[in-house]
């Protein structure tokens, strides 16, 4: 598991302001969108907030993929509002919430990756048409100055910090278990031609087991998450780390990433979701 130091507990008494972005394309010339990406934020009765991103890439094929990437995230912004009621997206309420600790948060991530992956699984089964339906995603989610990461496939957590990009999350995918076992260098796994093979989705199984990472956050962090289309593009990641550098809402470095990944690669959909974090 991926920890950064706990804060200090004179910092822990002030509070954090988190703004969320989001965006999605599709590529020039696919018939639809496979991938998803989604982000809510909203602000606790205390002043602390709590943010929610997710980046679904769809397996399968344009309508089977894109059926897999809608209902993950459908799931998770459901299930959410079991655990925070005044995040239900659908039945926001004002009631003051309880806090759900550490242990509970992770469980829930588990748990609602797992219940992504039965139901797709289950419903696409006894379809015919999108038999083949899977996702990749990578689920953050930001309580205070803890983000708690679930994450299956090859959509990717980096962590923008002190001018530096961090890579939070492991490549379920052929090339990247190679790696890891030392039999590839990082500079050949962007060009491997195994590397779209996928070792680890969601819906293609019966059964999936999503990794859980825990981050403690500092003021001035950014945290995103995005799809392949987004990383794969920049050979260097210190590209993307300058244009998260900038000062500028998350918004628009949503736009300037996916503009400068469309430049090199038009043909791939590109997601991101991305958090900033300030006192």
């Amino acid at each position: 598991m991926y920890k950064f130091n706990v804060l200090s507990t004179s910092e822990q008494e002030e509070v954090f302001t988190v703004q969320t972005a989001a965006m999605s394309i599709r590529g020039r010339e696919k018939p639809s969108n496979e991938d998803l990406a989604f982000h809510r934020t909203k602000q606790m009765p205390s002043g602390h907030s709590i943010a929610l991103m997710v980046v679904c890439d769809g397996l399968g094929g344009y309508q089977v993929g894109s059926f897999a990437s809608e209902l993950a995230a459908h799931i998770i912004t459901t299930e959410i509002g079991k655990i925070f009621p005044h995040m239900d997206y659908r039945n926001a309420r004002l009631e003051q919430p309880t806090i759900p600790g550490t242990e509970k948060l992770q469980a829930w991530l588990i748990k609602t990756v797992q219940e992504a992956n039965h139901l797709i699984y289950q419903y696409a089964s006894e379809q015919p048409e999108i038999r083949k339906s899977g996702t990749r995603l990578t689920l953050a989610l930001i309580q205070w100055k803890t983000a708690y990461i679930a994450h299956v496939g090859d959509t990717r957590a980096y962590l923008w910090r002190n001018f530096e990009l961090t890579q939070i999350t492991n490549d379920h995918t052929y090339v990247a278990e190679l790696q890891r076992n030392g039999v590839l260098g990082a500079d050949d796994v962007l060009h491997h031609p195994l590397r779209k093979i996928i070792s680890r989705s969601v819906g293609t199984q019966p059964m999936v087991k999503p990794e859980i990472y825990t981050l403690s956050l500092w003021p001035g962090d950014k945290l995103m998450i995005c799809s392949d289309g987004l990383w794969s593009t920049f050979e260097d990641p210190q590209t993307m780390a300058d244009i998260l550098e900038n000062n500028l809402p998350p918004s628009d470095l949503c736009s300037i990433l996916i503009g400068e990944a469309r430049n090199r690669n038009d043909q791939d959909d590109i997601s991101v979701a991305l958090a900033s974090l300030n006192l």
